[in-house]
């Protein structure tokens, strides 16, 4: 994963935010996501702090609004490539809810 971009919602805690620290110990460079400001700023700071590069993004993926407002603000952490390699949506648990699939 080194060099490579990965968006995970659901950030904050749990999964996400465990699934987040082990694609940054593995050289990825994270965008987070949580609809929770504290619990995902505290995901990204944990990450910067050991040694990997992370940008939080608030949002709440269930409502169409926020996801594609915060695509549009994921495009300037990509590679310059402007390629995602990875997105673990671990947010929004029913599928038919969610704008976004990947």
């Amino acid at each position: 994963m080194e060099g490579k971009v990965a968006v995970v919602t659901g950030a904050g805690s749990g999964i996400g935010r465990g699934a987040s620290l082990v694609l940054a110990q593995n050289g990825a460079r994270l965008v987070v996501n949580d609809v929770n400001p504290d619990s995902g700023a505290e995901t990204a700071k944990l990450i910067q702090e050991a040694g990997g590069e992370a940008t939080f993004i608030q949002a709440d993926v269930g409502i169409g609004a926020d996801a594609y407002e915060s695509a549009f603000r994921i495009v300037p952490a990509l590679t310059e490539d402007k390629k995602l390699v990875k997105l673990y949506r671990k947010a929004c648990k029913k599928a038919e809810k969610c704008p976004v699939t990947g």
